[in-house]
């Protein structure tokens, strides 16, 4: 079974990739925003040019084929501060576990991953610099090549579930969604199944993930 479970807005903060003369880069989904703070970072968008040519998101996949990690990344399972990532690591094991990003995609649980500020959640007017809009051109990760054999579980809110459909379009698998609204969202290639009694509206999903291991909801 693989498990992909959505991004999540706290992050350990202060890893991130650089540009050629030090400078941190600030990944945000409009880096043109008049909100930014004037703190010296680089902002820019995951598919932006990087001060040598290559996108970031390129610079991101070459840096995560040197397995020395000189920048001190944390791996995707490890940059959220909520525990059930590590929970899922260790339960379902990182081969099989991936992390659904607003700002990168479809990543590997062991992924080598900057901090970034990008969400499809609703933020107030003063955070607009995070929205990443419905017509925005990313050209996301999609890291999963399953066992067509295996089952993929995903513990993801409605308003990331269109691009967990689009990047597993292709894969050829059996894939079970939980939900948390009156009506079951629209899921093409999906099977949909209602997380009975939450506890909270907003992240409920963490809650899901958790009485999933936990035993107390089966699929």
């Amino acid at each position: 079974m693989i498990v992909v479970i959505q991004c999540q807005s706290k992050k350990h903060p202060g890893r991130t990739l650089k540009s050629g003369s030090g400078r941190p880069v600030a990944f945000v989904a409009q880096p043109q925003s008049d909100l930014l703070p004037a703190d010296g970072n680089i902002y820019a968008r995951p598919d932006d040019l990087s001060d040598d040519g290559r996108s970031w998101r390129k610079v991101l996949l070459d840096y995560n084929s040197n397995a020395e990690n000189p920048l001190h990344l944390y791996r995707a399972y490890d940059l959220y501060q909520e525990p059930v990532y590590r929970r899922l690591a260790e339960r379902v094991t990182v081969p099989k576990l991936y992390i659904l990003s607003a700002g990168w995609g479809l990543i590997s649980a062991a992924f080598f991953t900057p901090y970034y500020d990008i969400t499809f959640s609703q933020v107030p007017r003063n955070q607009k610099y995070k929205q990443r809009r419905t017509g925005d051109q990313y050209d996301d990760f999609a890291m999963m090549c399953p066992d067509p054999n295996d089952r993929i579980v995903f513990f993801g809110s409605k308003s990331y579930l269109p691009l967990f459909c689009r990047l597993t379009s292709e894969v050829p698998t059996e894939k079970l969604v939980f939900y948390n609204s009156d009506e079951a969202p629209e899921a093409p290639g999906c099977m949909l199944k209602k997380y009975p009694n939450p506890k909270r509206d907003t992240n409920w999903q963490f809650d899901c993930a958790n009485d999933f291991l936990d035993g107390a909801i089966g699929i």
